[in-house]
C-alpha cells in the first residue's frame, strides 16, 4: 500500500476557499441565535415567525446562488420587451 502524499499548496487553497464561506455562515447563524431571545422580547413573534427570521437570516447570507441553480443546464435569458 503506497504512503499518502502530503497535500499540495493548491489543495490547501481549495480547502480554504470552500471553508471560508462555511465559517462565515456559521458565525452569522451563531449571532442570529444569540440575538433570538432579544428579538423575541422586542417583537413578540409567533413560533412560525421566529422560525422564518432564523431561516431567512441564514439564506440571505449564502454566497452565490443555491446549488440547484448551478446544476441546471444553462439557458439564455429571454429578450426584454420594450413597452
Amino acid at each position: 500500500m503506497p504512503t499518502p502524499q502530503p497535500a499540495t499548496r493548491r489543495e490547501w487553497l481549495g480547502l480554504t476557499v470552500l471553508m471560508l464561506p462555511t465559517v462565515l455562515l456559521a458565525l452569522d447563524m451563531t449571532v442570529l441565535h444569540l440575538a433570538a431571545p432579544h428579538l423575541s422580547a422586542d417583537l413578540k413573534p409567533t413560533s412560525a415567525e421566529l422560525l422564518w427570521i432564523a431561516l431567512v437570516g441564514g439564506v440571505c447570507c449564502l454566497p452565490g446562488p443555491p446549488p440547484s441553480v448551478l446544476l441546471q443546464p444553462w439557458r439564455p435569458l429571454p429578450p426584454v420587451r420594450k413597452c
